[in-house]
Formats: structure tokens, sequence, C-alpha cells
């Protein structure tokens, strides 16, 4: 699942945030559940956000320019991957990139949803993630231990329709954002309120007295 989301606010300010999310994995053996998803590869605009989700979260957030676009059928979205020439660089982004995608919202109504009505768990199990030896001026931070939450959608939602821009029509390049095969129907959210929670640090002494979810 490829998501590309616009913060319009958040404690971190305004942000573009283009992330996916394979499928599940095997949870650690200290966690209640045998597997949870995982965010593998995350971009935002900001070096805030970059700091705040690796930090806090384990979302180990990397920075990239983002373009929107009004195209002929709807929007043309692109991500162009940060490309530092050196460790210090935050400004330097590729000239092409990483992800490009044209996106055709549905003639219907949007309609009122919320994730917790999901028959199925959502919940975000991360790893530790390692520091760049530049994290104070790059914002690569890590973390040493393995983390756990469930962000809760709520707003409105209606499907689109989507087609890859690069080579081959692919959504990603394969370097910087893998090759996927979305559906070619999606979700979109024209209204949206996430209530995202602090993260559960995940330990073997945790696991002896699980918290209820």
């Amino acid at each position: 699942m490829a998501v590309v989301m616009r913060y319009t606010e958040s404690p971190v300010g305004a942000y573009d945030e283009l992330l996916i999310v394979p499928g599940a994995f095997t949870s650690p053996k200290f966690d209640k559940d045998k597997e949870n998803i995982r965010i593998t590869r995350i971009y935002v605009s900001t070096l805030a956000s970059l700091y705040n989700g690796r930090k806090n979260w384990n979302t180990a957030k990397h920075l990239a320019k983002f373009e929107f676009m009004k195209g002929p059928s709807g929007t043309v979205i692109r991500v162009f991957p940060l490309v530092p020439l050196s460790p210090e660089d935050t400004t330097t982004f590729s000239d092409q990139p990483c992800f490009a995608a044209s996106v055709t919202l549905s003639w219907m109504p949007a309609i009122p949803y919320d994730t917790r009505i999901t028959p199925f768990t959502l919940d975000i199990v991360q790893p530790p993630i390692e520091a760049s030896p530049q994290a104070e001026i790059n914002g690569l931070v890590g973390t040493d231990h393995w983390t756990k939450f469930l962000p809760v959608y709520k707003g409105k939602v209606k499907t689109f329709t989507s087609k890859g821009l690069l080579e081959g029509d692919q959504y990603g390049d394969d370097v910087y954002f893998p090759k996927i095969s979305p559906w070619r129907i999606g979700v979109h959210w024209p209204e949206c309120l996430i209530d995202f929670p602090a993260s559960k640090t995940l330990t073997e002494e945790a696991s002896e007295d699980p918290v209820s979810q």
C-alpha cells in the first residue's frame, strides 16, 4: 500500500508525505501480536517532520521535494528525493522523481469513514533505526528500541483511479522508491482528522504486562 498525504496542520507544521506499507511482518517475540504492518520507506517535505517521526515513532523518514500539478484528467504527483552533496546537505534534490503518478477522483460523493471500525488490526510496529553521524544537522536521528502505535483516521472518503508516470507506467524508480503494482482504484480522503498517539516502546519487560489496545 502506497500513501500520499498532505498535512495542512500538525504539531510540526504543514508538510507532505509519501510512504509504503508493503504488508505484514513478523513482530518481535516480546510483542503479543505475531504480525503487524510496517512502514518500510517514507519521505517527507520538512526537517521538522523528519526529526519528529524518526525520534518518536521509529519511522525512518527522509527528505524529498513534492510537486502537485493539475493535469488534463486530475492531479499529477511527483516526489524528488534528497541527493545530498555532503552529509550536511538538506537542500539538493534529484531532478528525476522517485515516484510519479496521475490521480483522477471519482464523480461519486464522499462518504463518512472511521478506521476504528476496520475489522482487522492496523497497529504499526517499527524496528530501531540507525542514526546519521551528522544527525544534529540533517535530522537523521536513530533509536535503539522497537515501537508500536495505532493512528486513527476519520473523515470522508471517495475512490480514485491512478496511473504510474515513470518508464513502463511504473510508480517508483526502483532506486529511491520500490516498483509497486497497486490496485488502480484507491481511497482518497478529501476531509480527514488523524489521531496520532504516542508510540509504545516494546521491551521484553513490557510483554509481561501487555497494554490493551
